[in-house]
């Protein structure tokens, strides 16, 4: 019987993700009781320092030593490529996460798949988690859709509120309308503009035969749409 390539399928799950641009299904959070969608991943921090933590690294260890036999269920959408949605509410100025949801593939036809917390798989013996290793903005869309983009995070609303972080703590908060954000997204973009990050991301995609027809200026709002989430989430700049 054949056996997986364990490590090429684990990687391939966690870079799809990077893949594709459609417009991005939120984190949850609850302020004073009141639900809202985020336009920012507190939790990918935390991944990006325990890979071995996110959801769909557990589960390929757990279900897939046997390819064939045992197969690998969790249902990646492409509205969530990162795999899974997070609940988090503010307590005391602080971020708590309170729970990570995966959808399971449902194996009657037609049937949607269905949600189960996988909280306890990150954080054994854990309800709730203080996001200690977050820093940064938290944005929070306020008001109705305003335009929508269909890529990442990059649609915009009528208001926002916004949520400055450090350690987990909130130390600023700022609320006000579209026109005043778009400025303070402008402003984190040319901040993500001078990072290698940006530059090495320039030059790869400037170097995509499919990106030959699209000038500069183009190939820059690509990338600011592309990467809206890091943009926005990273510290920087602050709102006037």
């Amino acid at each position: 019987m054949n056996r997986a390539p364990l490590a090429f399928l684990l990687i391939t799950t966690i870079c799809v993700q990077f893949l594709f641009g459609t417009a991005q299904r939120g984190d949850v959070l609850f302020i004073r009781g009141v639900k809202y969608y985020i336009q920012t991943n507190p939790l990918e921090r935390y991944f990006e320092q325990n890979p071995e933590r996110r959801p769909w690294s557990i589960e390929l260890f757990q279900n897939l030593f046997i390819f064939g036999l045992t197969t690998f269920q969790t249902v990646i959408s492409t509205d969530l490529w990162r795999g899974y949605v997070a609940s988090w509410k503010l307590e005391d100025s602080k971020l708590i996460l309170t729970d990570v949801q995966i959808q399971d593939a449902n194996p009657l036809p037609f049937e949607e798949a269905t949600w189960r917390s996988v909280l306890d798989k990150i954080f054994p013996g854990q309800r709730e988690v203080f996001a200690e290793w977050y820093s940064g903005h938290i944005i929070v869309p306020t008001g109705k859709l305003a335009k929508y983009v269909h890529m990442g995070y990059a649609s915009e609303y009528k208001s926002y509120l916004i949520y400055w972080l450090k350690n987990g703590v909130i130390t600023k908060e700022w609320r006000g309308k579209r026109r005043a954000f778009k400025k303070f997204r402008k402003a984190q973009f040319e901040l993500f503009k001078k990072t290698d990050k940006y530059r090495i991301a320039w030059l790869e995609e400037r170097k995509n035969p499919d990106n030959a027809d699209l000038s500069d200026r183009e190939l820059e709002e690509f990338l600011f749409q592309f990467y809206t989430e890091e943009i926005m989430s990273m510290m920087g700049e602050s709102i006037r």
